[in-house]
């Protein structure tokens, strides 16, 4: 039977030593948010937005694979990866619905946004619900941003218009930061389009 020997204990110390060094020296996690682009909503005029009333944006939904804090990058047809240590700074659900909300104040800045859940006490013109289908990418590549969504009327029984949005947004860069870049400028995309059905609904049902 092999027995350390004086010469062998220092060695096992330094050895477990380094190991524990190692597993505390763990890289830290980078958070990121979805912003608005600064030059959405420059064109827009208090003027052609005072018609469009309470809007009431949600609930927003997202697949299952995307509700996580870890950012989703696509590596292949039939394959997804977990950003290990860069993610989302809280839930991507509410960031989405937050700079959506964001994003339509400054395209039509004098309707008053209210997201899911808005208070019963906050009468709304219109509801939005939006079900997110894909808002992923890969770094150095593109983004993808495919949402199904309607306006509702005011109390929700009635469907307005319904559509299935689609964009798509290069990357930049190699990063998260660019990645997150492009996705916001996606989400900018949808709430273009969404001011843009609302001044279409308003016209063909002005007494909603």
């Amino acid at each position: 039977m092999l027995r350390p020997t004086s010469r062998t204990i220092p060695l096992v110390a330094v050895l477990l030593s380094a190991l524990i060094a190692g597993c505390s020296t763990t890289k830290p996690s980078r958070f990121y948010t979805l912003s608005s682009p600064s030059e959405l909503g420059a064109g827009a005029t208090t003027t052609m937005q005072t018609e469009y009333g309470a809007i009431g944006l949600g609930p927003v939904s997202i697949p299952q694979y995307l509700d996580r804090p870890q950012i989703v990058t696509i590596e292949g047809p039939n394959r997804y990866e977990l950003a290990e240590f860069d993610r989302w700074g809280g839930a991507l659900r509410d960031n989405l619905s937050r700079t959506l909300a964001e994003d339509l104040t400054r395209l039509i800045p004098s309707a008053r946004i209210s997201t899911h859940p808005w208070r019963r006490a906050t009468p709304v013109d219109y509801q939005i619900p939006i079900d997110v289908i894909r808002f992923d990418g890969a770094l150095g590549k593109e983004v993808v941003f495919i949402a199904q969504w309607q306006v509702l009327s005011a109390n929700g029984s009635t469907q307005l218009l319904s559509r299935r949005s689609s964009f798509t947004e290069a990357v930049n860069g190699t990063s998260y930061d660019d990645m997150v870049a492009a996705q916001s400028r996606t989400v900018a995309d949808l709430a273009r389009e969404i001011a843009s059905a609302l001044k279409t609904v308003k016209r063909e049902t002005p007494e909603h």
